[in-house]
């Protein structure tokens, strides 16, 4: 998604794309923007050849634009708190400030995943989330709680989706899920739980995607009935997380 138009400068327009996740410790995301040049025609032109320099720490990179009048910038994480990369167009504007761009996003601290924890209601003590697999009973209700240790966790106020990922389809396993998988809620402080029932044995996992983070979390085992849970849950979605 483009933001609206930045600055002009000599007939020249500089739009950047939001900025649509935020970062851990260590990932790394594509900054871009496109330079057109101002005018009625539609589609606009594209100003290709043009100098940007993304202003990101001590060392600034410069970057020229392509045919289609973009530059990109990889930006990687170093350090956990709010980020704010400016891109400047390289060009003389008679004494004025030269159009520019400001990327606005947060750093978190590696590992969001880690303050994860789930809990079967009807049996069981909180464990963090990929950890030891989960035995629900089979053919009967159970609770699945998701909860969070650190109140002041990034994952809270995050949209929350579940899936389910195995070899093993949801219609197969005879899987219910209130509310159902994919459907996104928000993350309190108080947890989530959603209501499953399971009606044939095997084992499968569990996986959750959070708004604005880049990695899902990791597979929760779970097994229902004498099925051994799989460690190698990496084949087959039948309900993809969104992300």
């Amino acid at each position: 998604m483009l933001d609206d138009m930045d600055s002009t400068h000599s007939g020249m327009v500089i739009e950047g794309r939001e900025v649509s996740s935020d970062l851990e410790v260590g990932q790394s995301i594509r900054l871009e923007l496109i330079v057109f040049f101002d005018g009625p025609s539609d589609p606009r032109l594209a100003a290709s050849d043009i100098t940007v320099i993304f202003n990101a720490g001590e060392t600034p990179t410069r970057v020229v634009t392509d045919s289609h009048g973009k530059a990109g910038f990889f930006y990687t994480a170093t350090q956990p708190g709010p980020v704010a990369v400016t891109a400047i167009l390289d060009i003389e504007n008679k004494g004025d400030a030269a159009p520019s761009h400001t990327f606005h996003f947060v750093v978190l601290t590696a590992g969001v995943w880690d303050d994860a924890y789930s809990e079967l209601l009807n049996g069981g003590e909180p464990r963090g989330w990929g950890g030891p697999p989960l035995f629900p009973p089979i053919g009967q209700t159970f609770f699945l709680k998701l909860s969070v240790a650190n109140v002041d966790s990034a994952l809270i106020g995050r949209d929350i989706c579940l899936g389910q990922k195995g070899d093993i389809s949801v219609s197969e396993l005879g899987l219910t899920v209130e509310p159902a998988l994919g459907v996104s809620r928000k993350m309190l402080l108080s947890g989530l739980t959603w209501q499953c029932r399971g009606t044939a044995g095997g084992a499968f996992g569990f996986q959750l995607a959070a708004s604005r983070l880049l990695n899902l979390s990791p597979i929760h085992r779970m097994s229902l009935g004498s099925a051994s849970p799989d460690s190698n849950l990496k084949s087959d979605i039948e309900v993809q997380v969104p992300g």
